[in-house]
């Protein structure tokens, strides 16, 4: 589950970066795939912090 999150993120992100180089502005595929990567990384740690952590305190199920 998580690495189908990190890898939709990152084909995503490859994709508007291609969209940006086609139109020869500064940030391209790598820059773009790179930042929405590193972004749902963020994302899937904080969610799924219970699964990486454990428990962290007594109210969560």
């Amino acid at each position: 589950m998580v690495f189908l999150n990190l890898f939709g993120a990152l084909l995503l992100g490859m994709l508007v970066g291609y969209e940006r180089s086609y139109h020869g502005r500064a940030a391209g595929m790598r820059t773009y795939g790179l930042v929405c990567m590193a972004s749902a990384a963020l994302t899937v740690i904080v969610g799924y912090s219970s699964f990486w952590y454990g428990v962290l305190n007594a109210t969560q199920n």
